[in-house]
């Protein structure tokens, strides 16, 4: 846990990036009418930040979210692990929650849906799994699940999941109006949350992919694959072996759900077969998604496929007779992931694109109390995240990258401005109109490390 923590908590990792500090200033700024989705579209539910933000009035929000952020990754080993006799496997198990390789990262970081998701649905299919079921159980178990679905929409492969678990040992009726109960007060912030958020024309104008999309994902996905099986820097031989052990595990698991289609579809079906669901139900949808599809198919919207595949191979090794062997197998996968990471962090060879801003950067940069800073989507908002309450944060760009225009009123009065120049203004001009402000320069260009900012004052609005 203290190793997941030096490696990923955001107070350390050097690959934290807008994304995240977007996440820190909603934390700071939480207010149920533009915090329920992250800032400026209408999916990825605000739950941590709802549940953080109230910290944040005692300790910065990068502070608050990196404790968590690792609760988080805890909790989610919890609860799957305790779905494992063997103590050997839960260790293993540990390494793929805490520690699990950069390649998937997303999976442990805030500002990803992947790690809370993890959690509740964890925490879901460890109540649904019983023998039997009371009605509040079941309510319970629908409410974590809704809650689940707000977070990230993906969620309707473990709900279908849970659905079909709980209809095969209960009454279906009963059982469908007990979780309908649970799914109520969900329900009522997903309703709510989209009418307030702010819609993406990509997002919502096309949710699935047409034929020739698919194909170009298989494609993307099958050369990300190849790229990752071909040796690299001769220090990295560890996460290569890691790629080859992945790769047999997901064989494994293809040849396990082909055999186990009789058996999942029995009453007599044991806990660890619904999860193949579960784990190609997530492969699946992020196929179809058009959104992945515009995102170049990104190895982040798979990321959870790993958590998932190696706690699938360890419940189906519980009572296989060559357990250990599995175990082992996986352990090995999950420790060689982890000790890649952990030498990449330890000697610095994060590749971190060179437009872009560090962590390190950030957190000593020289934030002048209540003003206004404004520069690339990439740099002034991983600066927002060690912001206070009393600075403001654009992205220069008066597009769907600038996430926040809800705090524009009041951020140009008599404070400060701070433009960042880098991969925005070669230079800084005497006057710059933004956000129908007219700024003028006053100041000489400044530096930080290799970052450029000048000031500047307000001297009229553009009607």
């Amino acid at each position: 846990m203290l190793l997941g923590c030096m490696i990923y908590a955001g107070v350390f990792f050097p690959l934290l990036n807008a994304d995240q500090g977007i996440y820190a200033m909603m934390t700071r700024h939480f207010n149920s009418r533009h915090g329920m989705y992250f800032w400026g579209q209408d999916r990825f539910g605000g739950l941590l930040p709802l549940l953080a933000a109230p910290f944040t009035k005692f300790f910065p929000a990068m502070v608050v979210l990196s404790i968590f952020q690792m609760g988080i990754n805890f909790g989610g080993w919890y609860f799957w692990s305790r779905n494992l006799q063997s103590r050997f496997g839960k260790i293993a198990l540990a390494l793929v929650f805490i520690i699990p390789p950069i390649l998937f990262c997303t999976n442990v970081i805030f500002a990803q849906p992947y790690h809370i998701l993890l959690l509740l649905w964890g925490a879901a299919f460890y109540i649904v799994k019983r023998e039997t079921l009371s009605t509040r159980q079941l309510a319970l178990a629908g409410f974590i699940l809704g809650i689940s679905f707000w977070v990230s929409e993906t969620s309707i492969s473990a709900l279908l999941m849970m659905a079909i678990m709980i209809w095969r040992k209960m009454p279906f009726w009963k059982t469908t109006a007990a979780m309908a109960l649970g799914l109520l007060v969900p329900t009522i912030i997903v309703v709510k949350s989209k009418l307030k958020s702010v819609k993406v024309a990509d997002f919502s104008s096309q949710f699935l992919v047409d034929a020739g999309e698919l194909n170009t994902n298989f494609h993307r996905i099958s050369h990300g694959i190849l790229k990752n099986l071909q040796p690299g820097e001769p220090e990295r031989w560890a996460i290569l072996w890691a790629h080859y052990g992945m790769l047999i595990i997901g064989l494994i698991i293809f040849i396990i759900s082909i055999i186990s289609i009789p058996r999942f579809f029995s009453r007599s079906e044991k806990f660890q077969y619904p999860l193949f669901f579960l784990f190609w139900g997530s492969l699946g949808l992020a196929l179809l998604s058009h959104w992945v599809f515009l995102n170049d198919t990104s190895v982040r919207y798979f990321a959870i496929l790993y958590p998932l595949g190696m706690t699938v191979m360890l419940m189906w090794a519980e009572k296989h007779f060559l357990a250990n062997v599995i175990r082992t197998f996986v352990f090995f996968i999950a420790l060689l992931g982890a000790g890649d990471a952990a030498h990449i962090i330890a000697t610095n060879r994060a590749e971190i694109l060179p437009d872009r801003m560090t962590n390190a950067e950030a957190k000593s940069f020289p934030i002048e109390p209540g003003a206004t800073y404004i520069g690339d989507y990439w740099n002034v908002y991983l600066l927002g995240g060690y912001g206070s309450r009393n600075e403001r944060f654009f992205s220069y760009a008066e597009s769907y990258t600038t996430r926040n225009f809800h705090q524009l009123r009041g951020a140009f009065e008599d404070q400060p401005v701070f433009l960042i120049g880098n991969d925005w203004l070669e230079e800084f001009p005497d006057t710059v109109v933004q956000f129908r402000y007219t700024l003028v320069r006053v100041g000489e260009t400044q530096w930080h490390n290799t970052r450029r900012y000048a000031e500047y004052r307000v001297i009229s609005v553009c009607l």
